[in-house]
């Protein structure tokens, strides 16, 4: 993703999340994310473990 997708995600979070507890601003963050990449066709995928 471009560094001006991840401002534009990061600024919208701003004005969404006033008064949201945690959790529902992480579900809100993902959300966004999730819909700017696949704007761009690209899929997000959590990577857990050891590199």
């Amino acid at each position: 993703m471009e560094i001006g997708d991840l401002n534009n995600v990061l600024k919208q979070a701003d004005e969404i999340c006033g008064n949201m507890d945690l959790s529902e601003k992480s579900d809100s963050a993902k959300r966004l994310l999730n819909d700017c990449a696949s704007k761009r066709g690209i899929t997000l995928k959590l990577r857990k473990g050891s590199w």
